[in-house]
């Protein structure tokens, strides 16, 4: 939920002309980033992608597609 926020803030922000607004846009693009860079998160994340893989094994493109987006976190 929280991320959801900050994504449609940073989308509202992002479609401003004023400095304060772009100003404002870099700063939700941070705290984004501090959100993703968190182990927790990414330990979740992980573990989500495991089991959509598990799920796809029948899909030979989706596999190979997950697989691909797995590596890249580790």
């Amino acid at each position: 939920m929280r991320l959801e926020q900050l994504f449609m803030q940073l989308n509202h922000f992002l479609q401003g002309n004023t400095v304060f607004e772009k100003r404002a846009a870099i700063s939700i693009l941070l705290e984004i980033l501090m959100i993703f860079s968190r182990n927790d998160l990414k330990s979740e994340l992980l573990k989500e992608m495991d089991r959509q893989i598990k799920i796809a094994k029948c899909q030979p493109t989706c596999r190979i597609f997950c697989n691909n987006l797995r590596n890249e976190f580790y």
